[in-house]
């Protein structure tokens, strides 16, 4: 009798951890799958920014190239008397452009002010009047001289995403030879550009 009760003891024992057993698995699978669920939630929002900033700047592009950012540039004719300079009063005018779209944070509009200060180091150090000014030889918003927005939007593929807190960090792959670093934030609830980086062929 002692025998018996023991053996049903240990049976009962056996179903109830089997039963935690598959609590404990389906809670793990559902986990999982909630996990995959916000991946993709994550992914697809940060695609539309990054899509949205591709559209925003490829219907603006033009009007942004008409400002004229750089003085004694834009004349079809060299003044060998004077020489390039950064016109801080237009580069504002030009970063208010990105401001309005709000697409862009402060933080990259900031670094934009930097890079053009940069240049007007470069050209007071080396004053020129001919050809491109230095840093300004190539699109500074994508990096590159030579892009197809259209064809840009329509290979988009993600890499490499990390999300820290509210800062995502990315690789946006555009094809075999073009990718581009992104670094974003999340505003009240929508992602917005902190940086572009270019990437080296080699690191694609």
């Amino acid at each position: 009798m002692k025998s018996l009760t023991i053996l049903l003891l240990a049976l009962s024992l056996f179903v109830l951890s089997c039963g935690e057993t598959k609590t404990s698995e389906a809670s793990t699978t559902q986990t999982n799958l909630d996990t995959i669920k916000i991946d993709q939630v994550l992914n697809e929002s940060l695609t539309t920014t990054i899509k949205e900033v591709l559209i925003w700047y490829g219907r603006n592009e033009q009007k942004l190239s008409q400002i004229e950012i750089v003085n004694n540039y834009y004349s079809e004719s060299i003044d060998t008397t004077k020489f390039y300079s950064i016109n801080f009063d237009n580069t504002e005018k030009y970063l208010r452009e990105f401001k309005k779209s709000g697409l862009f944070s402060d933080k990259y509009l900031e670094s934009q002010r930097t890079y053009f200060k940069e240049c007007e180091k470069a050209l007071v150090a080396d004053p020129i009047n001919d050809g491109p000014p230095y840093g300004l030889d190539h699109d500074i918003v994508l990096k590159s001289q030579d892009f197809d927005i259209e064809e840009m939007i329509r290979t988009l593929k993600l890499k490499d995403v990390e999300v820290t807190g509210e800062i995502a960090k990315l690789k946006a792959d555009f094809g075999k030879y073009y990718s581009l670093n992104f670094t974003l934030s999340n505003v009240s609830g929508r992602w917005v550009v902190d940086d572009i980086q270019n990437l080296n062929v080699e690191d694609n």
